[in-house]
């Protein structure tokens, strides 16, 4: 029995030893990149939330609009301890789009922007005044 426990122990500790070493050959630009990619993601998560939240309560877009606000600030605030880990741990964070910009793009896939709406045009028409003063449209 006494045997039992001591393999398990030895194990245990050689998975956890590999574990540890498993993130090695990570630097310090991946740790930050892992970072920001994470943040995204609980970012996506968080304003998908809100929308769901919205719906289920019958919130004002407004109300909705405030949950991403603090949404994107707690995201911001993870950019930039990314950013201020990676400076700490002697290297910096590779450049790429800021975290306003990672926001909108996120934000646009939930909440598409509206197309703007276009009249259709008619063709053959012609305006003409009236005897009041106004306009009038006349279609073949």
């Amino acid at each position: 029995m006494k045997t039992l426990f001591t393999n398990m122990a030895v194990a245990v500790g050689l998975l956890l030893m590999s574990i540890g070493n498993a993130g090695a050959g990570v630097t310090v630009e991946e740790k930050c990149e892992i970072e920001k990619a994470k943040a995204n993601a609980k970012f996506y998560k968080c304003v998908i939330a809100a929308q769901v939240r919205g719906i289920k309560k019958g919130l004002s877009m407004s109300t909705v609009d405030s949950i991403i606000g603090v949404c994107q600030t707690v995201h911001g605030l993870k950019y930039t301890s990314s950013a201020a880990r990676a400076v700490a741990r002697g290297g910096e964070c590779p450049s790429g789009p800021d975290a306003s910009e990672v926001q909108q793009s996120l934000i646009d896939v939930v909440f598409p922007p509206a197309e703007e709406e276009t009249e259709p045009v008619e063709e053959n028409c012609i305006f003409r005044g009236t005897a009041t003063g106004g306009v009038e449209e006349i279609c073949e």
